[in-house]
């Protein structure tokens, strides 16, 4: 990976809660947050199993994992059903706040600024959280070819 991709790549992960996808729902939140998914969530270079990682939808083995190369990722969700997401790489980052709900082993993020919605499925297992993203991003060339690849992203992060 050249460094010159770093800066596109923090604006990527910027776009992966905010616009992954384009829907806008009214709805409420479902109701608490069960106890154990509640809490702050992170990946970063200090958990050797964590990752945020986006994955070619064409080719699952092409990918390319943003605390791998420095960046950093934190989801509160918190009992409520509202959450906030930080992420930083590069000398950038952000901050975004929403409603989360929790339909079987599926969360749904909205954010309360944009109206975006994603979705994820998602496993807790001892203090990693797993979350599968559904959403696909459309312009992000992962391969360096000068091509669009489509990609998802993929989570584990660790309680704090």
């Amino acid at each position: 990976m050249r460094i010159s991709r770093v800066p596109r790549l923090a604006t990527l992960l910027t776009w992966t809660l905010i616009a992954a996808a384009c829907g806008s729902d009214e709805s409420d939140p479902a109701g608490p947050i069960p106890a154990d998914l509640a809490g702050t969530w992170t990946a970063s270079g200090t958990c050797s199993a964590c990752e945020f990682t986006f994955r070619s939808v064409a080719q699952p083995s092409l990918q390319l994992d943003m605390v791998a190369i420095g960046g950093q990722v934190r989801i509160e969700i918190r009992r409520s059903g509202t959450y906030e997401f930080f992420a930083s790489m590069a000398g950038q980052s952000i901050s975004r706040l929403g409603i989360v709900e929790i339909n079987s082993n599926t969360l749904r993020f909205k954010d309360s600024a944009t109206g975006a919605v994603d979705t994820a499925t998602y496993s807790v297992s001892g203090n990693l959280l797993t979350l599968d993203f559904q959403s696909v991003l459309q312009d992000f060339d992962i391969d360096d070819d000068g091509n669009p690849d489509p990609v998802r992203a993929y989570a584990v992060l660790r309680r704090n």
